[in-house]
This record gives C-alpha cells, sequence and structure tokens, in this order.
C-alpha cells in the first residue's frame, strides 16, 4: 500500500479503507475492495501532524472513528495547562433563565 513504508495502520470500521502514519509524518489513507480478489488503491495525503507532534502520534498512536470521518490524536500539547470542571451548570442555566 505505500512505497515508502507507514507506521500506526487503522482499518475504517467498514473495512474499506486503511490509515498510517507515513515516515515523514503525513496521515495517509488507501482505499481498499475485498473481495474473491483484494483491491488496494493509491495512498492519499489527508493531512500533516505538527512536526514537533510527529513522534507522538506514532509513540501514543491515533484512532480513527467507524466511518474514518474524524481522528483522534495523541498530542503532548500543553501538559501545565488549567482545567475546568462545572458541575451543576444546568442550575446556574436554570437561574439565568429566570426558571
Amino acid at each position: 500500500m505505500s512505497f515508502s513504508g507507514g507506521l500506526v495502520p487503522r482499518w475504517r470500521g467498514d473495512g474499506r479503507e486503511v490509515f498510517f502514519v507515513s515516515l515523514d509524518g503525513d496521515l495517509m489513507a488507501v482505499d481498499v475492495k475485498l473481495g474473491n480478489a483484494i483491491s488496494v488503491g493509491t495512498p492519499h495525503k489527508l493531512f500533516r501532524f505538527d512536526s514537533s507532534d510527529g513522534y507522538e502520534v506514532v509513540r501514543n498512536g491515533y484512532d480513527v472513528t467507524r466511518d474514518g470521518q474524524q481522528f483522534l490524536v495523541a498530542s503532548p500539547g500543553n501538559v501545565n495547562a488549567p482545567i475546568t470542571v462545572v458541575v451543576n451548570w444546568w442550575l446556574m442555566l436554570e437561574k439565568r433563565l429566570g426558571r
């Protein structure tokens, strides 16, 4: 499927496509037709991972939704960023709406 190699392959849920990370850090896709004979299309680039995240993707991975339309990508990001958790938010909303 890849002439230059790839890493971290993932199948689309219906088996019609395979995704992988190219050696230069692109997320690639290739169409696959299963039947009496297997037919494999030409790999095409979906998007490029940030160069600083490329090795994190290979190490920590990524995943794809069953339909192949959305991706969850592991990224180191800013590990010191604060997280705000709002509990009972519906009560605050009701109070604002005057209910």
